[in-house]
């Protein structure tokens, strides 16, 4: 019976685990976690923080807004404090794999892209593009991609701060544009407040995550559970 039991686990647990495993995509919110306690001393260990995860690993919000402390309160990453990484995590869509970003964020940023199969399958199609990072302060930098040809990418987003208030050093702290730097600032738009993404079947960017079982699947599972502790 203990054999029988066990094979029935096994069995359950094998039909269950795509289900976990399965990404979906999210429209239009961005993955988003802090790190505090970072920076401290020497060495600096600046874009060491833990990056959001699609297992549910950080927060889901819908801007990446750090012109100032009190809008990054409010779009759910609060910049109050000192000696800490924000990570961001988000895919989109590109038409011609020709796109760039914009940042002035007090103190340093890094962003790192890797292009990948589709919203739902992050698997890479082939090098990451160069890893941009500003590490000076109070500078406006842009940081060009051009992949050949265009496509679903991941972006890695990190935003690092050591003291004295973390924010825009002034204008837009971070944008985005789909297409080549002109060292123009206002050619960018906040991710999700103002920048465009190509569409891609109805899609343009957000997050791919691991859903939560439904509630009819937990059942499922626990009625089973049940039923093998009465039969042994």
């Amino acid at each position: 019976m203990k054999t029988k039991t066990l094979l029935t686990l096994v069995t359950v647990g094998a039909m269950a685990a795509p289900m976990y495993a399965a990404l979906t995509h999210v429209p239009n919110q961005a993955l988003a976690l802090r790190t505090d306690g970072l920076n401290v001393g020497d060495p600096n260990d600046q874009f060491t923080g833990a990056i959001p995860s699609n297992d549910g690993t950080g927060a889901l919000i819908s801007s990446i807004n750090v012109n100032s402390e009190a809008l990054g309160l409010a779009n759910g990453t609060p910049l109050n404090g000192d000696n800490f990484d924000w990570a961001f995590t988000f895919q989109f869509h590109d038409a011609d794999g020709a796109f760039s970003f914009t940042e002035n964020f007090d103190d340093r940023v890094q962003i790192n892209i890797t292009p990948i199969v589709s919203a739902i399958n992050l698997a890479s199609t082939g090098a990451n593009g160069p890893t941009h990072q500003d590490t000076s302060w109070n500078t406006r930098t842009y940081a060009d991609y051009s992949f050949g040809s265009g496509g679903w990418f991941h972006a890695e987003v990190i935003l690092t701060e050591d003291g004295g208030g973390a924010l825009s050093a002034g204008g837009i702290g971070f944008g985005y544009s789909n297409a080549a730097s002109t060292g123009t600032e206002g050619d960018y738009g906040l991710i999700g407040d103002g920048a465009v993404f190509d569409a891609d079947g109805g899609l343009d960017w957000g997050s791919a995550i691991i859903p939560e079982p439904s509630s009819s699947l937990i059942a499922a599972l626990g009625g089973m559970l049940l039923f093998l502790r009465r039969r042994r």
